[in-house]
């Protein structure tokens, strides 16, 4: 006795059929499939690589070498972010954060009505290009030990920020981030 047809169920009535490409293939002594040229392509097609700006904050504001300790944490407040990037001249020059506000403004007896963003940014800041791969930047980050990176575009200018939780929220590869954080909490544990 034939058993009958399933019948698809609604959502399933709706995928198209997909035509299966037949193609002989042959397992060679190297584990590698033997055949027809366009069945290679097939099996070496890359995946699609996900793009620092496709997963960092475009809306970065820039501020002044010569902004004061407290003008900076009031635009980070504004803001509700704890990075800014310094800019002069139309130059990137560093950048600066909540926690060096604290620990080498406040903490240092810098009076924040007085003290400048030049006297404690960190200069030169790490960055990368909108159009690098996330899992390059991830690396960079985790070697250079930061939780953020300036984003330039190919003319050099300010394109935005990328950071552990864009990363985090981006990345199909949950021990990227993981790994960040570690060597992070290593270089902070050692400071």
């Amino acid at each position: 006795m034939e058993r009958p047809m399933p019948v698809p169920t609604e959502q399933e009535a709706a995928v198209p059929a997909v035509p299966v490409l037949q193609v002989p293939a042959v397992i060679n002594n190297t584990g590698r499939v033997a055949g027809s040229p366009f069945f290679h392509l097939l099996v070496n097609q890359k995946e699609d690589v996900m793009r620092v700006k496709d997963a960092m904050c475009a809306d970065v504001r820039l501020i002044s070498p010569s902004t004061t300790l407290r003008e900076a944490a009031q635009e980070m407040r504004d803001s509700e972010c704890g990075y800014l990037p310094v800019g002069e001249n139309d130059r990137l020059v560093g950048a600066i954060t909540d926690r060096d506000i604290i620990v080498r403004g406040l903490a240092a007896n810098h009076n924040p009505d007085d003290a400048m963003v030049r006297d404690i940014m960190t200069k030169n800041g790490v960055y990368c290009v909108e159009d690098d791969d996330l899992k390059s930047a991830a690396t960079k980050m985790k070697e250079k030990q930061i939780r953020r990176l300036i984003v330039l575009n190919h003319n050099k200018r300010l394109s935005g920020i990328l950071s552990i939780g864009d990363i985090a929220r981006h990345s199909n590869d949950n021990n990227m981030t993981g790994e960040i954080v570690r060597n992070v909490a290593k270089a902070a544990k050692a400071a």
